[in-house]
């Protein structure tokens, strides 16, 4: 005998409301269809699966048999589901990227016309602050950094070069030796918690 994914997707909705009307508003379609449903599936199973009264429906020995097995059907209609929305590849949702506001300006503004031209389906949400945002906690999915992570938790994705220059004033220049580090410069710079911030790295 076959049972219907229709059929155990009903008899569920009754055993998982506890009654007609609940099941009726889950699946969104009238009570008497349910009822007259849930008469073909027994008839076909041969045995009674609920027992009706004023409190509701309650699970014969019949449908506590059918129980786990139209659970594990449902999961197997959820996953057959999620099987056919992913054959469509192209890229769809909210990606939260975290990066500096200069980051923020420079690169995902352009970036995120871009995206939204090219992959209408996905939302870039920038999360543009200083302080890092912990990947491994789901608190962003991408993160624009000026290092490298070291934590064993992130995977680096790509690098970027990005060119710098160094300017001091004409004054400043005829007092320094020709040969110098950049360590000897008198620099202005970031004071913490904005260490990470060019040009302190």
């Amino acid at each position: 005998m076959d049972i219907s994914w229709d059929d155990a997707r009903l008899f569920l909705a009754i055993a998982e409301t506890g009654s007609f009307s609940g099941a009726a508003r889950r699946l969104r379609i009238g009570q008497p269809t349910v009822s007259r449903r849930l008469a073909a599936l027994e008839y076909a199973v041969g045995s009674a699966l609920f027992r009706r009264s004023v409190d509701g429906a309650a699970l014969t020995a019949a449908g506590e048999r059918l129980l786990v097995p139209a659970k594990k059907m449902a999961e197997w209609a959820g996953e057959l589901h999620r099987a056919a929305e992913s054959a469509d590849s192209s890229p769809r949702g909210i990606v939260r990227v975290t990066a500096t506001p200069y980051m923020s300006f420079d690169f995902l503004a352009p970036f995120a016309a871009f995206v939204s031209q090219k992959h209408p389906g996905l939302r870039l949400e920038v999360q543009s602050q200083i302080q890092y945002l912990d990947l491994g906690r789901g608190e962003a999915d991408l993160a624009l950094r000026g290092r490298p992570p070291t934590s064993a938790d992130l995977k680096l994705v790509d690098t970027l070069e990005v060119p710098n220059a160094v300017f001091v004033s004409k004054a400043l220049k005829a007092r320094l030796p020709k040969k110098l580090s950049l360590q000897q410069l008198p620099w202005v710079a970031w004071a913490p918690p904005f260490e990470a911030v060019p040009p302190n790295p």
